[in-house]
């Protein structure tokens, strides 16, 4: 019982942070330029075509770059406010991505699922 009282605690206060004004400017800020150089080298390794599960997307900065890409991926978050970000900005993205709040220690997704996951930053 401690344990999901902790646990519950850290995940409001990492939630806390991520919808703070401060940093969902900043994430919204970034996230037009798109993949840094050495995360476009790692985009390149994934599977042609593949499922991808993007762990903590934020603003969606690599999520609709993967989308842009052909990939269908989905990226998850815990900031209610960086998914709305990152909705607005894919929302003229085709394949489309799709974005869900969810806690990554609980992954709500089938085995198998994805070919790959990534968690950038």
């Amino acid at each position: 019982m401690q344990q999901d009282s902790e646990k519950r605690e850290l995940l409001k206060r990492v939630q806390g942070w991520f919808n703070a004004p401060e940093q969902v400017h900043h994430y919204q800020q970034e996230a037009p330029a798109g993949p840094t150089t050495s995360e476009q080298w790692l985009l390149e390794t994934l599977p042609l075509g593949g499922h991808i599960l993007d762990i903590g997307c934020g603003s969606g900065r690599i999520t609709i770059e993967l989308a842009r890409r052909g990939f269908d991926v989905i990226g998850i978050d815990v900031s209610e406010e960086l998914l709305e970000t990152a909705t607005t900005l894919a929302r003229d993205v085709q394949p489309a991505p799709t974005f869900q709040l969810v806690e990554a220690l609980s992954l709500p997704f089938e085995d198998d699922r994805f070919d790959a996951a990534l968690c950038f930053n």
